[in-house]
């Protein structure tokens, strides 16, 4: 091979790596668009999520809708998880129904111990519609009541929206947002309700069998088994959105009941462990671990009581 075919090739070899380059940029660069071509749709949206971080709330809605596109960023990732972080954060999807005839779309958002979470899209008059939810609202005034946050956007047919996402809280900024025709609701919500009651009703008879055997032999360690286990199933409930159902106007619980649920469950669970494992004869400086944590733990309950409430 000659010299100048040697530099050619080299030549070409740097155009085509500038232009797969330059195809990528573009690529990030182009809006991704929720393609929902059924009446039966469903699907996890990530990398089609586009984020603002808003750390200093000085945007409001109609901000947002006047922001030039590159001022969002698609999210790159498996998991749309923002972390621990209390500025608030504006996402924004595009939607396109795919369908010659109109369509109610639903997004749900799969995390209910979010404090604050608005919907906005535009309705065919221009008009801005906001739909308030999160963990502070109480069920009766969600647009559907459910545990999930679940908007409700109309959409005509071969239309094509952006939908934002206003999100704010004080823990985990975890996302799982679904794109879901409303029509498959029901089925959607239905499997997640069966699995709740499969678990809760196991758990429950759990607890109801070991304490008739408490009652019965007046062994320790069944009521030891009864508390562990009932602790653990009211962290799981506190965890899936039910304490927001039932004390929606109390703060101090909203915002620290989580934490106050799971001492229980650590101090059960090695009171529990303690009498199985019979450290007490059998390794007492184990055993003696074991107590130092519990009695940590419930120290640990009126100091986190006692530390401001957090309301964003």
């Amino acid at each position: 091979m000659s010299f100048l075919g040697l530099k050619t090739g080299r030549a070409s070899a740097f155009i085509g790596l500038l232009s797969v380059c330059f195809f990528h940029a573009n690529l990030h660069a182009m809006p991704a668009v929720v393609k929902v071509d059924s009446l039966h749709y469903s699907r996890l949206v990530i990398n089609e999520v586009a984020i603002l971080e808003d750390p200093t709330a000085q945007y409001t809605i109609q901000d947002v809708l006047t922001l030039s596109a590159d001022q969002f960023t698609y999210f790159q990732g498996r998991n749309l998880h923002l972390g621990f972080n209390q500025s608030i954060f504006w996402l924004r999807i595009k939607i396109n129904n795919n369908l010659a005839l109109g369509q109610t779309i639903a997004l749900v958002t799969q995390n209910p111990l979010l404090d604050h979470l608005d919907y906005f899209y535009t309705d065919s008059d221009g008009v801005v519609i906001q739909q308030h939810l999160g963990d502070r609202v109480p069920l009766e005034k969600r647009t559907y009541p459910l545990l999930e946050f679940t908007g409700s956007i109309p959409f005509e047919a071969n239309q094509t929206q952006d939908v934002y996402i206003r999100v704010q809280s004080n823990g985990a900024l975890s996302l799982p947002i679904m794109v879901i025709s409303e029509a498959v609701l029901p089925l959607f919500f239905s499997k997640h309700e069966w699995i709740n009651g499969a678990y809760f009703g196991l758990a429950i008879a759990m607890v109801l069998y070991n304490f008739l055997l408490w009652i019965k032999v007046r062994e320790r360690i069944y009521l030891e088994y009864v508390a562990c286990v009932a602790s653990q199933v009211a962290f799981i409930a506190s965890f899936s959105g039910y304490m927001a159902i039932m004390f929606s106007g109390n703060i101090l619980l909203l915002d620290k009941g989580l934490f106050l649920l799971a001492v229980p469950v650590v101090i059960a669970f090695l009171q529990f462990t303690r009498t199985f494992l019979n450290l007490m004869e059998l390794s007492p400086t184990l055993d003696k671990v074991f107590v130092c944590c519990m009695a940590v733990s419930l120290l640990m309950i009126p100091v986190y009581v006692a530390l401001p409430t957090h309301v964003v």
